[in-house]
């Protein structure tokens, strides 16, 4: 029997093995067998009166790394978060973080208005904007 294997990992891999292909499925996009996201950046989204806010973290990133698309009823954010080097002439022992492409899709409300969308990255987290027609911005 392995010793190696920690259970509560295994079964948090299996947990987002799960998310992707729910995801993949919904989105009408399955991905190719093999290469699924292996990393699913965490977002928050508000919406006030006047816009929705998408706030993604992304730490590491930089805007080289990420790809924004809206369009009528979807916002697609890509992109990928590298792997940092260890220590000069070290390895890692342990491997916490996240790393490897993402590919997130955001449903928008019907008047949201994706010729007008902002973006902005700063301190690892990604602020999107979108504007809302109907809010008085006409």
């Amino acid at each position: 029997m392995r010793t190696d294997r920690d259970p509560l990992n295994e079964l948090a891999l299996m947990h987002k093995r799960l998310n992707e292909a729910i995801e993949s499925f919904l989105s009408g996009r399955p991905q190719p067998r093999g290469q699924s996201s292996s990393y699913t950046p965490p977002a928050d989204v508000i919406k006030t009166d006047d816009c929705l806010i998408i706030r993604v973290e992304l730490p590491g990133s930089c805007r080289d790394d990420i790809s924004l698309e809206a369009r009528k009823g979807v916002l697609e954010l890509a992109g990928s978060r590298r792997c940092a080097a260890g220590a000069a002439g070290g390895r890692f022992t342990r491997l916490e973080g996240s790393y490897g492409s993402f590919l997130r899709r955001f449903a928008l409300p019907d008047d949201a208005d994706v010729d007008n969308v902002e973006a902005s990255l700063s301190a690892g987290v990604l602020e999107i904007q979108v504007p809302l027609a109907g809010a008085g911005n006409e």
